[in-house]
């Protein structure tokens, strides 16, 4: 092809057009949550010995063992999840029969509400709602798990239950619902939530303009007319509500930027359900980011998902892998493939299954490990049933103020 034609080619080129619109703006950092700028812990480069499957299944029950790995997954306590287990009890009646049992007859919609309604019930049990937070969901897809936040702060105030208020938004007392942000690599699906979560925000007051690359809707000044709660006083109306979607990558988005854009002076809510494998890791380096930057998020909540699909250098906590021995990248490697072996669901295969949810606790602990060093309190737990989905371990943390820093009420 002549050069002439690949310059009128990229002149005109829509994908181009918007990458080059994406960088312009303040919020995109490319790699900004990759840890590609750490230079510690070469490790990699040195040669690593040959992979030997069981005796690499013998390091990791190992260094579970040393890391306490079970202890640091507290019970969940609530939601029907299994609060006397961890993510890495002896898998003979979960990791097998159970799991071959996946769903128990419930369809794969029902299971992946359950796991959004534990999630929301979780924020209530912290007491995060209604509280004006801006709400920021991770791989957010369609929407659904900010929703159902949404209708669960809603049912909060109406005392009502979430089921009731599902259809319509309720009567009476508003919920002082903050500011919701959907972020996703991937085009927003064409089912997707987002008019409930505009309706859900119809009451609140004008915020500032939309800012280049966020595709989203702000409430019309309505100047106190024709809402149920009538003028600005009402305790449901706050100030720079909105909703918007950024479709970005996590590891380019520099979240502290983009919660000023949307809701300045807010504190955060970061939430995601199956946050895939190096995406965890970019979100919570993202959450350090922010609260280093002197706002930190009111709480974070994380859904673990495919840690087989973890990447090394995203990774955020390699000197705790370290520390118990898995010192090269074809370490990191191996424990990242090691931690599928916990989908296995055959009562013969047992000890494979135990060994992959070991190493699936390793990489968990490390993250949580990685959030308390700076600054968080950050606890694992199991937040529904294996039976509803054997990825069911959420990551908790809530920031630890010191002097000079903005608490998050």
């Amino acid at each position: 092809m002549k050069a002439s034609r690949i310059e009128a080619h990229l002149r005109r080129c829509p994908i181009l057009a918007e990458r080059n619109a994406l960088l312009a703006c303040d919020y995109c950092s490319p790699a900004v949550n990759t840890g590609a700028g750490e230079t510690e812990l070469d490790a990699e480069l040195e040669e690593a010995e040959p992979f030997d499957e069981w005796k690499f299944a013998a390091r990791v029950l190992r260094a579970h063992a040393a890391a306490g790995a079970i202890a640091a997954c507290v019970a969940a306590g609530a939601g029907g999840a299994d609060g006397d287990r961890t993510s890495a009890d002896p898998p003979g009646d979960e990791t097998g029969a159970a799991a071959s049992a996946l769903g128990g007859g419930r369809t794969g919609k029902a299971r992946h509400q359950e796991q959004r309604d534990a999630i929301a019930a979780r924020m209530v049990s912290m007491g995060l709602l209604n509280q004006g937070h801006t709400l920021v969901e991770y791989g957010a897809g369609n929407g659904e798990l900010a929703l159902t936040i949404m209708l669960r702060a809603e049912a909060e105030v109406s005392g009502e239950t979430a089921a009731e208020v599902k259809g319509e938004k309720a009567a009476g007392a508003k919920a002082q619902l903050g500011s919701v942000c959907l972020v996703d690599s991937a085009k927003s699906p064409a089912k997707n939530a987002d008019g409930r979560l505009r309706g859900l925000l119809a009451g609140s007051s004008p915020a500032l303009a939309p800012p280049a690359r966020i595709t989203g809707w702000r409430p019309k000044n309505g100047g106190g007319a024709g809402g149920s709660g009538g003028g600005g006083g009402t305790g449901g109306d706050i100030g720079g509500a909105c909703f918007a979607r950024v479709r970005m990558g996590l590891e380019d988005l520099e979240l502290a930027k983009l919660a000023e854009r949307i809701a300045p002076g807010r504190h955060t809510l970061l939430v995601a359900k199956h946050l895939c494998g190096a995406a965890t890791d970019y979100a919570l380096r993202s959450a350090v980011a922010l609260r280093a930057a002197g706002a930190p998020p009111a709480a974070v909540l994380i859904g673990t998902c495919c840690h087989h699909r973890c990447d090394f250098r995203a990774y955020p906590n390699r000197p705790f892998l370290c520390r118990l021995g898995f010192v090269h990248r074809a370490d990191f490697e191996a424990l990242c493939r090691v931690s599928s072996w916990s989908s296995v669901s055959t009562a013969a295969t047992s000890e494979r299954a135990y060994v992959g949810a070991c190493a699936k606790a390793l990489l968990d602990e490390g993250r949580a490990e990685y959030l308390r060093a700076h600054g968080f309190q950050a606890t694992l737990s199991r937040y529904v049933n294996v039976s509803v989905s054997p990825e069911n371990m959420l990551l908790t943390a809530t920031a630890v103020v010191t002097a000079g820093m903005p608490a998050a009420q």
